[in-house]
């Protein structure tokens, strides 16, 4: 690709706005759905606000899961926590 295609390629990417969904309101609606339970204790230990150096603060991460499961329940969001076994059983 020359150099002036590329730089034409460049700012009309640079001119693109992402697109935002709501996936609660445009997409979830009422529709149940299922969150699984280790991604969202992932996501609460990656919180910025739980400090892990002075100790591992289990009352603010309850807090944080609670908070966000109330959030979506607020919004009327019909839901289940669910938490895979990762246990596979093989036979050959």
């Amino acid at each position: 690709m020359d150099p002036a295609n590329q730089l034409q390629t460049r700012e009309w990417y640079a001119k693109l706005r992402p697109v935002r969904v709501d996936l609660v309101g445009d997409y979830a609606g009422e529709e149940f759905f299922v969150i699984e339970g280790d991604s969202l204790l992932r996501w609460v230990f990656a919180d910025e606000r739980i400090d892990f150096d002075t100790g591992f603060q289990l009352l603010h991460a309850i807090y944080v899961v609670e908070s966000f499961l109330q959030q979506l329940n607020s919004r009327r969001c019909r839901f289940s926590v669910v938490f895979l076994d990762s246990e596979f059983i093989f036979s050959s």
